[in-house]
């Protein structure tokens, strides 16, 4: 018998991890953790510099952090429709084109996380009462479904960057 999953990785809240693998063993033995790092350069013992992803500890307006969520079906049985929702932390904004995930449909929400579409689909009534397309910086969710079954053990991750306002 196939697992249905649903799930929803709590806010991350100004740059904390959220362990979330006790929600989602609740619905469908899917264990998700989550990190909030930011890039910074470093240079190594040669001189050379490279870009690095270190926890995000300390972060400034402006800084983008980047936000991971990790999932895992730790049951014995495959599971399908598995979505993985996090919401865009409050007083920051999505950056474009920033939300990945191998093997997942990437999917946005304008209205609180109520409902999902394509970015082209989306739409916002601006203050002059007139509708046009959202913004990736008006996003409030975003939502990764995977495609197809989720194996027993199979493993992987999605992301996004965000900008601190």
């Amino acid at each position: 018998m196939k697992k249905i999953a649903l799930m929803t990785v709590c806010s991350l809240v100004f740059l904390s991890m959220v362990p979330a693998a006790g929600l989602a063993q609740e619905r469908g033995h899917i264990e998700l953790s989550s990190i909030a790092e930011i890039e910074t350069e470093v240079t190594d013992e040669r001189g050379e510099t490279k870009v690095q992803r270190v926890p995000a500890e300390k972060a400034f307006p402006g800084d983008e952090i980047i936000f991971t969520t990790t999932y895992a079906n730790i049951s014995q049985e495959e599971a399908e429709n598995v979505a993985i929702t996090n919401p865009v932390p409050e007083h920051m904004f999505s950056s474009a084109g920033s939300a990945v995930g191998e093997g997942t449909a990437v999917t946005f929400s304008v209205d609180g996380g109520l409902t999902f579409d394509r970015p082209e689909n989306l739409k916002i009534t601006g203050e002059d009462g007139k509708e046009r397309p959202a913004r990736p910086s008006e996003y409030t969710h975003i939502r990764w479904m995977i495609r197809g079954v989720l194996p027993p053990g199979k493993e992987g991750s999605v992301s996004f960057r965000a900008v601190i306002e």
